[in-house]
């Protein structure tokens, strides 16, 4: 027997005239009274929703759906295995949640189905899952919802622009790629996007960011999936905008509550590293944006050293991830790595590296070199020696900015000989004008595996976690005040609003 729970199966709850989804529940016990409550929650998400308490009259409704239609299916575990063989394959089919007692029984036969998307054993769980999954929809269905900088930016006071809340990072990827690797939905991913009418890219943004949260809830390395994502998109062509990592994770935070971005910024730090400065949000706004959470996660106890270059510095990050055994995002030619700055503190390792690092894209500004440097311990300053012979000053100048009591160690780059008359003038005015900075020559290192490589990237890190330890560390309060002379008005008045409310409940 079917149920029609609610009559109007023309458009969902939210009045959008979208008549294409159907939502159907199939269990024998589905009209019992505890289950009445969850029927009304469910019939505001869907208005299209039905119940069936046989597999049969089940059956002859999803057939009957047309197949511009989708169906999201709800159905017991026992009924499961008896329905879903026959109609998994079925165009409008696109969704399968199992709803049963004991989630391990169905495990193995659900890994068989990739439209089942989840099992579950909590009434009110698959609730909040059937309300993501609608969300996420409605989302795809209308991508121009989601802000993605200087391509559609939302105004930060536009209070009906979807949003990410904690339940989608919970309910993000679950069942559905335990069976598939990374570049696998990577490819899938980009498969749908270039096959896909009209090569909907607001679309495809949304459905990276799926796997994202994924990983990151589960403290992984993002490079595994963004990877291989960025490797298909090099052939393609016609793209709105660069696809990097730095822009996944900002058009991510940008769209989610002030919660999640606590959440996900706490979560990158653990395996990856975050953006602390992004570039300007929309193309009419030249004003940088240092990123508000990063207070809460920031590594207070050990020094964090700033490395950047001056002049065209190829290499450089490659270098400091062999170094310091990090994963900076490698540069492209984008506004993602022009004057922005990422940091790695480390937290993934058993025995903690005694130096944190950030590592600078792009040539800063000497403005915006001198409106950070106090947050940091030290200065890894790279510079190639051709560049260095003719910018002499301009070097200076810099150093200059940074040397005032803090650990400054200027990598020369690309040095073939070391005694060189104009290299030896260069390095004496440079330590003339700047005693406490120390110089490191550095030959070509092209192959960082090869074993001649390896010894020198050795002792180039022996040396920076020896000498900058040395140095008189920030305190933490110093710190916090210089992160939040760099926030807007409104990130300043968002945290003293959070730091009166912690005050508030001190007492108890």
């Amino acid at each position: 027997m079917a149920t029609n729970v609610v009559s109007d199966n023309s458009s969902p709850a939210d009045n959008n005239n979208v008549p294409l989804f159907v939502l159907m529940w199939l269990d024998a016990s589905v009209n019992n009274a505890e289950n009445s409550d969850a029927q009304k929650k469910l019939a505001t998400i869907y208005t299209n929703f039905k119940t069936f308490q046989s597999v049969e009259h089940c059956e002859d409704a999803i057939q009957q759906v047309t197949k511009m239609s989708r169906v999201i299916l709800i159905v017991s575990g026992a009924y499961g295995t008896d329905l879903v063989p026959r109609i998994h394959e079925l165009q409008q089919v696109s969704s399968i949640y199992v709803f049963c007692l004991q989630q391990e029984k169905y495990i193995e036969f659900a890994k068989q189905y990739d439209k089942i998307k989840a099992i579950v054993i909590d009434l009110n769980a698959l609730i909040s899952i059937i309300e993501s999954d609608y969300e996420q929809r409605m989302n795809e269905k209308n991508p121009s919802l989601i802000s993605i900088p200087d391509i559609n930016p939302k105004p930060n006071n536009n209070v009906g622009a979807f949003q990410y809340t904690f339940k989608h990072l919970v309910n993000a990827g679950e069942l559905q790629y335990t069976e598939i690797t990374m570049k696998d939905i990577a490819a899938n991913v980009v498969n749908r996007f270039v096959g896909g009418p009209g090569r909907d890219f607001n679309g495809f943004i949304l459905e990276t960011l799926q796997p994202i949260m994924y990983l990151l809830k589960r403290e992984q390395n993002l490079t595994g999936f963004t990877g291989p994502l960025k490797r298909l998109l090099v052939k393609e062509k016609n793209i709105s905008c660069a696809v990097s990592q730095r822009f996944l994770i900002d058009t991510m935070m940008i769209n989610s509550d002030r919660f999640l971005c606590r959440c996900l910024i706490s979560l990158l730090s653990k395996r990856n590293p975050m953006p602390m400065v992004q570039p300007p949000i929309d193309s009419k706004n030249n004003k940088y944006r240092s990123i508000p959470s990063i207070i809460h996660i920031w590594d207070y106890q050990r020094p964090t050293l700033l490395s950047f270059g001056i002049g065209k510095c190829k290499g450089k990050t490659s270098l400091i991830n062999a170094v310091f055994e990090s994963n900076f995002e490698q540069s492209m030619k984008d506004k993602y790595f022009y004057q922005t700055i990422d940091v790695d503190f480390g937290y993934n390792f058993v025995q903690r590296r005694p130096v944190n690092i950030a590592d600078a894209h792009g040539e800063l500004s000497s403005e915006t070199l001198n409106e950070i440097s106090m947050i940091f311990n030290g200065f890894l300053v790279h510079v190639e020696s051709t560049y260095l012979r003719s910018n002499q000053s301009k070097v200076i100048n810099y150093i200059k900015l940074v040397s005032n009591k803090s650990y400054v160690l200027l990598l020369i780059r690309d040095v073939e000989d070391e005694t060189d008359e104009d290299i030896q003038s260069t390095t004496n005015a440079i330590q003339s004008a700047c005693s406490d900075c120390q110089i490191q020559f550095l030959p070509n290192v092209i192959d960082k595996n090869a074993d001649e490589s390896k010894e020198k990237v050795g002792d180039l890190r022996e040396k920076i976690c020896r000498d900058s330890v040395q140095f008189q560390r920030l305190n933490e309060n110093s710190i916090r005040e210089y992160l939040e002379k760099l926030m807007n008005d409104t990130e300043k008045k968002l945290l003293n609003k959070t730091k009166l409310s912690l005050i508030e409940f001190d007492p108890f």
